[in-house]
């Protein structure tokens, strides 16, 4: 029998949580030299927006999202400009 082993890295990234009233309202992951890697934004416990970012530190990925956790918009920034996509409550895409 071939049994394919899983290798995993575990890379440690600093995470600095931002609160407001004792909740936290926004979480950032920075690499090894500083850069920010990942952003959470949160309103009453709930994510409201993320946002990723390449190594040079530029957004890549920013997506907003409904009250039940669906994301609502998702926005790709490329080197041709802004990429919008649009979804319902239910996760479809409109």
């Amino acid at each position: 029998a071939n049994k394919s082993k899983l290798n995993t890295t575990v890379i440690m990234v600093p995470v600095i949580n931002q609160y407001k009233d004792g909740n936290v309202v926004k979480s950032t992951m920075k690499d090894s030299k500083g850069h920010t890697i990942y952003e959470v934004e949160y309103s009453k416990g709930k994510i409201l927006r993320t946002r990723n970012y390449d190594s040079k530190g530029k957004m890549t990925i920013e997506q907003t999202f409904y009250d039940n956790g669906q994301v609502h918009y998702r926005n790709e920034y490329t080197s041709k400009g802004k990429i919008t996509t649009e979804f319902d409550i239910n996760g479809k895409k409109k």
